[in-house]
């Protein structure tokens, strides 16, 4: 029988008897005066209630049991107190619950997003304002992130003047750090952010800066952004209220950071594929895949581009008087001059061993070849300056389309036709 059966039940019982001692007293002593029937009926009353007391506080008593408090006797009143303790508990467990899955639904949304866009600031900023939601206490915050300089810097602010982003933040000045003594491994409070300021800073960095920023905030809940081991930034949530954050929004703080990191590490891990599916191990140049897609790409589009493909020169015979690894050498400082002297729009890919190709989008031929000569010259120099005892040169053609060429492979054919003749050209030289 489930326990609404049985309350019900129970419940009907307790009427009937409380009926039969209102209706019985009289039937019996119906002969008894008015006011004996009605004393008769409240004795009878007062003492069922006072059983139904007894068998009250022992259910009460078996039931705090369960939640861990032992009170064997005692007041009705102090039992509803402990009751009213435990349903606020019970309530407020229920509300950490929430949070938490809160936490973890918008964890989900940000690692969606990680591997959907390009547009890491919008991700940043997607992320404090979920961290914000997360934990519900404050409509301030920011994200910083580590540089090269082991410096913190904003990425995104909530609540803040844009001025912000111009401030630098050495890492051990930061809360997180101070207050995890350098472990950087968990989410700390701050309860009086002025106070660890002026504790911080110089006099004078101190005035300047709450001259320039008076009254900013008074506590701060700080929590690291990690990735694989490795400190890459903190998140801040801040309020005006002194004790506004509590150890429950550390917990989901901690948690939401955990999840965090798994997203940052999901992208990490996607851009490296990526990165893997489109370049060339050695010379971090364009692969061919990739280049012959967006060969196809501008085609499609019918845009103007001028379409080279580029032999070095000898490489073969540096790989036998001075080893691959000096020609790997040679390949990587060509590469890296080549990517010196083009645009963003550009595209350079290798094709294989010493072959190359190149795309350079609105230019003409002329233009083009004089790209070249520079390219040839900074080889020269470097050649020069660096003690090799090799030349790095190279032989080019170029097809400007769809002027010359009307296809991918009429481009390659005829530019490839054209390399060649300079190629014995330079050979013929060198002889």
């Amino acid at each position: 029988m489930n326990i609404e059966k049985t309350f019900i039940i129970r419940a009907i019982l307790r009427i009937i008897l409380y009926i039969s001692l209102i209706i019985l007293p009289t039937f019996i002593w119906q002969d008894t005066p008015l006011v004996y029937q009605v004393f008769g009926i409240f004795f009878a009353v007062i003492l069922f209630a006072f059983w139904q007391y007894d068998t009250i506080s022992k259910k009460f008593n078996l039931l705090l049991s369960r939640f861990g408090y032992e009170k064997k006797r005692g007041k009705l009143s102090d039992m509803i107190g402990v009751m009213e303790d435990v349903f606020d508990q019970s309530r407020h467990t229920s509300e950490l619950y929430f949070k938490m899955n809160q936490s973890l639904r918008l964890a989900i949304e940000i690692n969606n997003l990680f591997l959907k866009t390009n547009d890491q600031q919008s991700v940043y900023d997607f992320i404090l304002q979920k961290a914000l939601e997360a934990v519900g206490k404050s409509s301030k915050g920011s994200i910083m992130l580590l540089n090269s300089n082991d410096e913190l810097s904003f990425i995104s602010l909530i609540g803040f003047d844009e001025s912000f982003k111009e401030m630098k933040i050495k890492k051990e000045k930061d809360f997180l750090y101070v207050l995890t003594e350098g472990a950087l491994d968990r989410s700390v409070i701050v309860e009086d952010v002025v106070s660890f300021n002026k504790a911080g800073m110089t006099e004078t960095e101190f005035i300047a800066f709450y001259k320039k920023h008076p009254k900013v905030f008074q506590t701060t809940l700080s929590a690291p952004i990690r990735v694989d081991d490795n400190f890459i930034g903190v998140i801040n949530m801040d309020s005006h209220e002194k004790g506004a954050f509590t150890n429950e929004d550390l917990f989901i703080m901690d948690l939401f950071a955990s999840q965090l990191e798994v997203a940052i590490r999901n992208r990490n891990l996607l851009d490296e594929i990526l990165y893997l599916s489109r370049y060339d191990h050695l010379t971090r140049v364009y692969n061919r895949k990739y280049f012959d897609d967006v060969l196809e790409s501008l085609i499609k589009k019918e845009s103007k581009f001028i379409y080279t493909i580029i032999d070095i020169n000898n490489l073969k015979k540096v790989n036998d008087a001075f080893g691959h690894t000096e020609g790997d050498r040679l390949l990587k400082v060509f590469c890296d001059t080549v990517n010196k002297n083009i645009r963003n729009s550009d595209y350079f890919a290798r094709l294989g061993g010493d072959e190359f190709a190149l795309i350079l989008t609105d230019l003409s031929k002329v233009e083009a070849s004089k790209i070249f000569l520079r390219i040839m010259k900074e080889l020269e120099h470097f050649v020069l300056t660096h003690n090799i005892h090799y030349f790095i040169n190279f032989s080019y053609g170029i097809t400007e389309y769809p002027s010359e060429a009307k296809t991918s492979e009429e481009l390659y054919l005829i530019s490839d036709e054209k390399m060649y003749k300079m190629k014995r050209s330079f050979n013929n030289t060198v002889k």
